[in-house]
């Protein structure tokens, strides 16, 4: 894994752990902090959607991974994770071709 910058690199560190133990919100302000011009931009809007779907906070998580996707950042389980955020929100078409895409890539 290619980090931008040693910062970039100890501040996922830090939301890594923060997320191992619970805390999704300290996890969150972290990720805020990698700026947009970082290489890892697409991973830090990934794992803020996982975070927000934690939350409850299922637009967020929807915006979250929309961005991760439109930055070809796509781990093998962002279908499954934005179908979980679109179905919490009615989305239900959405959610299916969501779920379809993560069944084909065999995760699930």
């Amino acid at each position: 894994m290619a980090f931008s910058n040693e910062q970039d690199e100890k501040t996922f560190i830090e939301v890594y752990k923060n997320f191992k133990d619970g805390n999704l919100n300290a996890s969150a302000e972290l990720l805020n902090t990698i700026p947009e011009s970082s290489s890892l931009v697409g991973k830090k809007y990934y794992l803020l959607g996982v975070i927000n779907n934690r939350l409850g906070d299922f637009d967020q998580s929807i915006k979250s991974f929309k961005k991760s996707i439109s930055l070809k950042h796509r781990p093998y389980d962002i279908w499954y994770e934005y179908g979980q955020a679109l179905f919490a929100v009615n989305e239900l078409e959405k959610s299916r071709k969501s779920f379809m895409r993560s069944y084909n890539r065999k995760y699930k």
